[in-house]
């Protein structure tokens, strides 16, 4: 709506034309480059959501293994809570049927050597697995008193659904028995028992699988595998995560105020995401754009409020913006707002 001033020329108002221009562009300077990006929150949170990847990954404890490196990617071989180190020529202090091979394990002393994961390179007569293969050799108390409990972890690379698959089986049936559990967060997912003269071998494991298993970025799956029987054994292990991924969610909103005597505008802001973003906050007026922050946002959930503050002369309405950015997603979410800081 045009109106006319007392020289007789018609203008728009100042809130209107701020509104107007905030709608149509702000020019941003992100990474050095200058971008145009709409400030509507809906028009960004849409925009990222078409973007955004989608392809299904497929993480494996078997093709994904390492005998260097753990944690390794999202994997974590343990005992207890605790990573276990790193042994070069492990054969369970001399007593085992495979070639001395790396494996996650205390030590390779009797006594203290297990638990122990290991991915085989080497076969063995009238054991029911392969060279390739990932076994398990469960903590007891005659070679592990002192160790926590044998486990693998892997933890979600961001928000999505997970399709958990695998199986588990006895290596060699000898009267020694096993029970396993898959948990999410410490909420159990699936469990069974290995149990002497129960059929699994590994051409028919026990299996288990779970689907649309909806996740955030952190969120833990562990598989445990405890013994049943006063002395444990080696258990084959295959386990298989299908992730994919969800646009990223994530709240930015701003309740802004203005303290006419100190000269102080003060930003209230509301944020939350689930994936890593940069925060950029920006002043405008009618004639200029001042970038007062950019800074590395880790995810940040559950939601938090945090305050910036910015000494400021009256000006009359000014605009604030602020957005959370990816690097491949551009602008997830953003806020406008327009504070009255007093007539100039």
């Amino acid at each position: 709506m045009l109106m006319k001033n007392d020289r007789g020329i018609y203008s728009q108002p100042r809130v209107e034309l701020s509104i107007r221009w905030a709608r149509i562009c702000a020019v941003l300077v992100l990474s050095g480059t200058l971008a145009v990006a709409g400030a509507s929150a809906a028009l960004a949170q849409e925009s990222a959501a078409e973007i955004a990847p989608t392809a299904t990954t497929t993480y494996s404890l078997v093709s994904n293994w390492s005998d260097t490196a753990n944690p390794n990617g999202t994997w974590k071989y343990r005992q207890g809570s605790s990573a276990l180190p790193s042994v070069p020529d492990f054969d369970f202090a001399g007593s085992s049927p495979w070639t001395p091979q790396p494996a996650w394990a205390p030590s390779n002393n009797a006594g203290n050597f297990l638990p122990a994961w290991l991915k085989l390179r080497s076969g063995a007569a009238g054991y029911d697995a392969q060279v390739g293969d990932v076994v398990v050799h469960s903590t007891d108390d005659a070679n592990g008193p002192n160790s926590g409990v044998a486990n693998v972890t892997w933890v979600s690379p961001g928000a999505g659904t997970v399709t958990l698959s695998g199986g588990l089986w006895e290596v060699r049936d000898i009267g020694r028995s096993n029970q396993w559990q898959v948990t999410h967060n410490g909420a159990s997912v699936a469990s069974g028992e290995l149990l002497t003269g129960d059929g699994h071998g590994r051409s028919n494991p026990e299996t288990f699988e779970k689907s649309e298993i909806a996740v955030k970025s952190g969120d833990v799956f562990e598989l445990t595998v405890t013994r049943l029987t006063t002395y444990r054994y080696v258990v084959g292990v295959n386990w298989a995560i299908e992730f994919t991924p969800t646009p990223p969610e994530c709240t930015l909103q701003d309740s802004a105020t203005y303290n006419e005597s100190a000269g102080v505008l003060t930003m209230k802001f509301t944020l939350e995401n689930e994936v890593a973003t940069t925060w950029n906050v920006w002043l405008t007026d009618l004639n200029s754009l001042t970038l007062l922050s950019s800074e590395a946002q880790k995810v940040t959930y559950p939601a938090v409020t945090i305050t910036k503050t910015h000494n400021l002369s009256k000006e009359g309405i000014v605009g604030v913006l602020s957005t959370l950015t990816t690097p491949t997603g551009g602008i997830i979410c953003s806020s406008w707002v327009l504070p009255n800081t007093g007539t100039p």
